[in-house]
């Protein structure tokens, strides 16, 4: 049963990485697009939004990691957090 549930856990967050590389890409997508057809998504200059989605994207990554890397070390054996 224990590892149905680190299966699952792990099912879940390939999913929230797939939510995320969609999402990211999408942002990017569209604000490349403004950026290159002459910015009608607004008044902000198109290059500064096109960045902004990349680092929104790879700090949403980042953040997806980072938590589970520390639920694999909180979630693990003892001897895990000694792996470090």
């Amino acid at each position: 049963m224990a590892q149905s549930l680190k299966q699952a856990g792990v099912n879940i967050f390939n999913v929230i990485y797939g939510v995320v590389g969609v999402i990211g890409a999408i942002a990017c997508l569209l604000t490349l697009l403004n950026w290159v057809t002459g910015n009608w998504l607004g008044r902000d200059d198109p290059k500064k939004i096109f960045f902004q989605a990349l680092l929104g994207t790879a700090l949403a990554f980042g953040v997806v990691a980072i938590i589970q890397f520390v639920k694999d070390m909180v979630g693990g054996s003892a001897s895990g957090i000694s792996n470090l």
